[in-house]
């Protein structure tokens, strides 16, 4: 870890490797982790590429909002997240620039909680700041829309 003004931050490596299989499906291998991902829409019944990017985005959001709850003390009993992307497979052969498959990414988070509705938005926008998959979705053009709720 390095420390600049007064804060910490650390750094790390993410390694992986792939090898393809047989038509859309590689096989992919993150640091320890191994799985098979097919590159695209199929009837295989492994994740996509972009099942694993909105799959990222559940994984990231709940991480980030409970890190981010106990430095509030936002005291809550649970989460619950849902969402849908919607995406075309087009352009997928298109000759020039980088393929856009996501059209629009929808979410929402109930969280069970007596907190109040500016507390909640408050660890809405600390989660959304922290979540690195959030970030990287919103740098290409495509921010999530996540609705935050209490429980009923």
């Amino acid at each position: 870890m390095r420390a600049e003004s007064g804060v910490q931050s650390s750094i790390m490596n993410i390694k992986a490797s792939g090898k393809w299989q047989f038509g859309f499906t590689t096989e992919v291998k993150l640091d320890h982790l191994e799985a098979v991902e097919a590159q695209t829409i199929s009837e295989q019944p492994v994740p996509s590429g972009v099942d694993l990017a909105v799959a990222a985005l559940v994984g990231c959001t709940c991480v980030a909002m409970s890190q981010v709850a106990r430095e509030m003390d936002f005291y809550h009993n649970g989460i619950d997240f849902s969402g849908e992307a919607e995406f075309t497979v087009d352009n997928l052969s298109q000759e020039e620039g980088p393929v856009r498959l996501f059209k629009s990414i929808q979410a929402t988070v109930v969280v069970r909680t007596d907190e109040n509705d500016e507390r909640l938005s408050q660890l809405a926008q600390e989660v959304q700041n922290r979540c690195q998959v959030f970030g990287i979705l919103k740098d290409a053009g495509l921010a999530p829309n996540i609705q935050w709720k209490r429980a009923a």
